[in-house]
């Protein structure tokens, strides 16, 4: 599994870490997509967590 991480650069702050304030879009994807870039055009099947600004819109890590 591949942790991707988009930052905002709009957002001023803390930027770049994974710490509570911080601002970060994160996915887990299940797979590596720098090898198989197909798996970011299904996102219902390969992305098992999705979090902005904090929350949590998507996590299937348990299933």
């Amino acid at each position: 599994m591949v942790w991707c991480i988009k930052i905002p650069l709009s957002k001023q702050g803390k930027v770049g870490v994974l710490t509570e304030g911080a601002y970060a879009y994160l996915i887990l994807v299940n797979g590596n997509p720098l090898q198989d870039l197909n798996l970011m055009g299904d996102p219902d099947k390969n992305f098992m967590l999705i979090i902005k600004d904090g929350m949590i819109y998507k996590n299937t890590i348990n299933q």
